[in-house]
């Protein structure tokens, strides 16, 4: 007789069920481990066991011993694994009573991330494969269906041929209404679910950051979004969570507008509503082409938006405690203090100080100083640090050398005088200015810009020597915007100082959003982004490596690190629609049939077309001519016309590598190197071409684009020194100074002599005769000139990761295709 896990009658045999939640693809069996009681040598239990994929279908009956355990291993179907114990009493000894305690299994579980595309593109996203839930839901309703009494009795099952395309139906059946009932289940939980909750909000229409909010965040504005809506029109939406209202209560959540955007802890954000009087012509105050934000307080970073020093608290002074002036509003330092961090490289835990900035912003530090000594030595600059406890450094806007000072030791040679003094800090991307230009406004030291993209925090620094000082107005503003203020008829002017974080949305949507739904109809508004747009979802990254006449060992390795960039990038972004393609030249271990050009099959020609022909080893052919050989869309290999081809890329968006060693001839005809050569005229006509079928129509169908050329050469040759000076010339498009192409060239400048240099470079780049078109950085083109061969000593996985991730911004990727 059988009492719930006890037997007393020799011949008793007791099932145990058991189903086992596995996240993962495969399982390896070790061993097991139960516990009895009351088992002799003469009164035992025989043990046997059975797994199954379904609960339906099970093995045959094994003993269970370690020894069968360890044979069971393979693969795990819907997350699950169903396995039966066997124990029947068997023995001479008629007494007492036997019990089942418990039993359990060892093994290992291979884990793997579960990804099904169908489903995680419709309402049942997170519910089918990896869902204990729903996956239990299934076999218990597959079970219901493969007994009968549901199924009508004449649909065989029992056989096991049969019993698989029965299985296979019906589970199918099962699996989906096992989803959606797990689905409907959720509603009744909204409150706890992120993913729901994000949907009604947005079907409430309010923007929230599905990436950033916290769930927290995400229910607080569902209880209160009709409070969210009441905000809009007002500065409320452009409030950060905890800032302070005038009321002294604290900002419960981000703004609408820092939630459109996503903009977390680390990324600069600056709004301002423009005074009339600083709109347009109005004299005294405005000048129509001024391009300057010093009247506007809106946009003070530090340390206070009114006009002089009103709280001296506010201000991170060091050395000792500065007396205020109140009715002056001024502050009085004695000698040997100073403002920011005594000592930048001893300070701990710099992420919490100092104030956020975007690294690709230009930025003004400026304020008045008063002196009472003659001997005075005033050090002015800023520190630079992230939000992870890293610290970096600027660099001198002319020569790109590191230096954190303004200035240094320097001496104001006037005392009880009101000295206005202006440090201004360049944007990472800003080019090295002239060295005639390099003082700041008193005639002395040097402007600096920031010397890493991975900046987000600054502190300034100031520091007086041998006198005392009276500071006033400290401020710390961008620079200018990125338009002249000469508007008319602007009522109310808002702009935006800020970057697009958010995943699925470009500029121009949420440029439109805010215009519609978030401010006053009879506003305007400027986003200044600085390089900080995001790409579409659906960008396709294009890599060409062109670098068929070199070792196979370059292609290789460039491939190798763009693969390990991606894999890394698809992991950290899994929601981005948008594919990398990869085509080689003329290498057999990465390239196949599709690939054109050298030693390739694909079209080197097009009817009726007016692109050039030959290879794409042409770095800056026309796009549309290499794309239209190459094929950029996966599985499409042939365009009837140039007009076909056109028509499809419209209103796509592409992001072009360029990895080859050389140019294409017919854009200089010439060797050796020289753009004054008799009878040679820069830009070359053929270029020329290639130019404005880029301009009047590539750039004009695609909705986005960006290209960066990376020219790898090989050694200091007349091809290759023509290859970087051609690069330089119609990328950079503007006359170049010797400092200037030094820091294009990087490292690589050490491999010329100064007389190759100065004859192939300085010379020739000093009157640039590319400027007459427009540079091709305004049109989304960028080089990198400092990669040589091989590419194993130039391209670390690091390196190119960083800057690719700058390339591609925040965006996120799915798919890949390699050809």
């Amino acid at each position: 007789m059988i009492v719930g896990n006890t037997l007393s009658e020799v011949g008793d045999v007791l099932i145990i069920d058991t189903q086992v939640s596995i996240s993962g693809t495969s399982v390896q069996l070790n061993s097991y481990i139960d516990n009895t009681i009351g088992e002799t040598a003469t009164r035992f239990f025989d043990k046997k066991f059975r797994v199954s994929h379904d609960g339906l279908i099970y093995t045959d009956w094994y003993e269970l011993t370690n020894s069968n355990v360890s044979q069971i291993s393979g693969s795990i179907i819907n997350n699950n694994l169903f396995i039966q114990y066997r124990y029947e009493r068997l023995g001479t000894d008629l007494s007492g009573i036997l019990e089942v305690v418990s039993v359990s299994i060892n093994g290992n579980v291979t884990i793997i991330e579960c990804n099904s595309p169908v489903t995680n593109n419709s309402i049942f996203k997170g519910l089918s494969c990896g869902n204990f839930i729903t996956m239990q839901l299934c076999n218990n309703l597959l079970k219901k269906l493969y007994r009968k009494g549901i199924i009508p009795e004449y649909i065989t099952r029992g056989v096991q041929a049969e019993d698989e395309d029965y299985i296979a139906f019906w589970s199918t059946v099962a699996c989906y209404m096992a989803m959606f009932v797990t689905y409907m289940y959720r509603f009744e939980n909204i409150y706890m679910e992120r993913n729901l909750l994000i949907e009604y909000l947005s079907q409430m229409n309010i923007n929230v950051c599905e990436w950033e909010d916290t769930l927290e965040d995400l229910q607080y504005i569902s209880d209160n979004y009709l409070d969210e809506i009441r905000k809009r029109g007002t500065k409320s939406i452009f409030l950060r969570k905890n800032e302070e209202y005038q009321d002294t209560t604290l900002v419960p959540v981000d703004g609408e507008i820092l939630r459109l955007l996503c903009v977390d802890k680390c990324d600069e954000f600056l709004w301002t509503l423009r005074d009339l009087k600083n709109t347009g012509f109005n004299i005294g105050n405005s000048s129509p082409m001024y391009k300057g934000t010093c009247f506007d307080f809106n946009l003070v970073k530090a340390f206070e938006k009114e006009y002089g020093i009103h709280d001296v608290t506010k201000y991170p002074f060091f050395g000792g405690t500065p007396s205020h002036n109140a009715v002056n509003k001024t502050a009085t330092i004695n000698s040997n203090m100073g403002l920011g961090f005594s000592d930048f490289n001893t300070e701990l835990n710099v992420k919490e100080k100092g104030f956020v900035v975007d690294s690709k912003i230009d930025y003004e530090i400026t304020f008045e100083i008063t002196l009472d000594n003659l001997s005075n030595n005033i050090n002015f600059g800023c520190h630079v640090f992230d939000c992870y406890d890293n610290k970096y450094t600027t660099v001198e806007a002319h020569t790109g050398s590191s230096n954190y000072l303004f200035l240094k030791n320097y001496n104001i040679k006037q005392v009880n005088k009101k000295i206005f003094v202006r440090g201004i800090l360049y944007g990472y991307n800003h080019p090295l200015i002239q060295f005639a230009d390099k003082n700041i406004n008193v005639a002395a030291g040097q402007k600096l810009k920031f010397g890493s993209l991975n900046i987000t925090r600054l502190m300034p620094y100031l520091k007086v020597e041998n006198s005392n000082a009276v500071i006033h107005d400290f401020k710390v503003r961008p620079l200018n915007y990125n338009h002249s203020i000469g508007f008319l008829n602007t009522a109310n002017f808002i702009e935006l100082f800020t970057k697009n974080n958010n995943k699925k949305k470009t500029t121009t949507e949420i440029y439109n959003i805010i215009r519609r739904d978030l401010i006053p109809y009879n506003t305007n508004l400027v986003i200044n982004l600085r390089d900080g747009q995001s790409i579409p979802s659906d960008t396709i990254v294009y890599v060409h490596i062109d670098t068929s006449s070199m070792a196979i060992t370059d292609q290789n390795t460039i491939k190798n690190v763009v693969l390990s960039w991606w894999s890394d990038f698809r992991l950290q972004n899994p929601d981005f629609r948008g594919s990398l393609l990869i085509n080689t030249v003329n290498n057999s271990d990465i390239s196949n049939n599709f690939a054109a050009g050298r030693g390739g099959n694909g079209r080197n020609t097009i009817a009726g077309s007016n692109l050039n022909t030959g290879t794409v080893e042409a770095w800056l052919q026309n796009p549309a001519e290499a794309l239209l050989r190459f094929s950029w869309k996966e599985g499409l290999n042939n365009f009837s016309s140039e007009q076909e081809f056109l028509d499809y890329i419209e209103d796509r968006s592409l992001i072009v590598l360029s990895f080859t060693d050389e140019t294409e001839i017919e854009y200089h005809r010439s060797i050796p190197v020289s753009f004054t050569q008799s009878g040679l005229s820069q830009p070359y006509p053929d270029y020329v071409k290639d130019y404005n079928n880029f301009v009047d129509k590539v750039s004009k169908k695609l909705k986005f684009f960006k290209g960066t050329l990376y020219p790898i050469t090989r050694t200091n040759s007349a091809n290759n020194n023509l290859f970087l000076l051609q690069a330089m010339g119609a990328i950079e498009g503007k006359n170049l100074t010797p400092a200037e192409i030094d820091v294009l060239l990087g490292s690589k400048k050490n491999s010329y002599t100064p007389t190759n240099l100065q004859s192939y470079f300085y010379n020739n780049l000093a009157n640039n005769p590319y400027y007459q078109l427009n540079m091709l950085r305004q049109l989304g083109w960028q080089g990198n000139y400092s990669k040589t061969s091989p590419a194993s000593a130039v391209f670390s996985s690091q390196e190119f990761k960083q800057e690719l991730d700058y390339l591609i911004g925040t965006k996120q990727t799915k798919n890949s295709i390699l050809y």
